[in-house]
């Protein structure tokens, strides 16, 4: 199931599917290492919820909710290697 990165709650991750929106931002996250397969979590937001923080690659990084919005995931995707990597 797609969702936007913004959708997701702290502590739930997805796997990138695709960005959206002017291609200056599709640029500039791809550059940060935003790409197609990639694993993003929440980790934390804001006390007013914008910005949050995000996992990726290893590090951390701090969007606004509209870019986050134009970030596309498969939350299910990431769930079931979850569930296989328990099982196995």
């Amino acid at each position: 199931m797609n969702k936007t990165l913004a959708s997701l709650k702290p502590g739930e991750s997805g796997s990138l599917v695709k960005i959206e929106g002017e291609n200056r931002l599709r640029q500039r996250l791809t550059e940060m290492g935003f790409i197609k397969g990639t694993v993003v979590g929440v980790d934390s937001t804001a006390p007013f919820g914008d910005p949050r923080s995000y996992s990726i690659r290893g590090y951390q990084i701090s969007l606004r909710n509209a870019e986050a919005e134009q970030i596309i995931i498969n939350q299910d995707r990431v769930m079931q290697s979850a569930v296989k990597e328990n099982v196995g």
